[in-house]
């Protein structure tokens, strides 16, 4: 067998090679090209929508920080009024107390004076009842009350 090439059947194949060729380029090449043009341009508007997305979590983050830095400086400031509320409060507890141990010891003193003009008193009484006895019985008489008494302050004049 032999296997002739003419050159018309050359050319015929090669004419059908080429409308073969525009053929599936115009049938199968445009309608894959407009395909994965569409799938690009999806693709893009996906990567839009994240970084959009993105700058929106970006912004939420940024706003959700800053809320926080408030939220922390108004606790400082509570905190501190807290503090200065506190501080104040002790102080007027100390100067309260401070005031009332100034009338337990003002009350004490007077008591202590009392007590002890008091106690004065009494042993001047007494003082003045024992030396009327031991003069009435060093002088074996009776005293008046009037003699007594100026005994007794001249006595009280001299001790003091």
């Amino acid at each position: 067998m032999e296997i002739f090439l003419r050159p018309l059947d050359l050319l015929l194949h090669i004419v059908n090679v080429i409308i073969l060729f525009f053929f599936l380029r115009w049938l199968l090449y445009k309608p894959v090209k407009k395909f994965l043009r569409q799938r690009d341009e999806r693709a893009e508007a996906a990567r839009e929508e994240i970084r959009r997305g993105q700058e929106e979590v970006e912004s939420r983050l940024r706003h959700y920080n800053e809320l926080i830095e408030n939220a922390r400086e108004e606790s400082a400031r509570i905190v501190k009024q807290s503090n200065d509320l506190a501080r104040d409060h002790a102080k007027e507890i100390v100067e309260s107390a401070k005031a009332e141990a100034a009338e337990i010891v003002a009350r004490a003193e007077r008591e202590a004076q009392y007590t002890r003009a008091h106690a004065k008193d009494v042993l001047r009484d007494e003082i003045a009842e024992m030396a009327v006895d031991i003069a009435s019985k060093i002088v074996k008489r009776e005293i008046s009350a009037e003699d007594n008494r100026a005994i007794i302050e001249d006595f009280f004049k001299k001790v003091g």
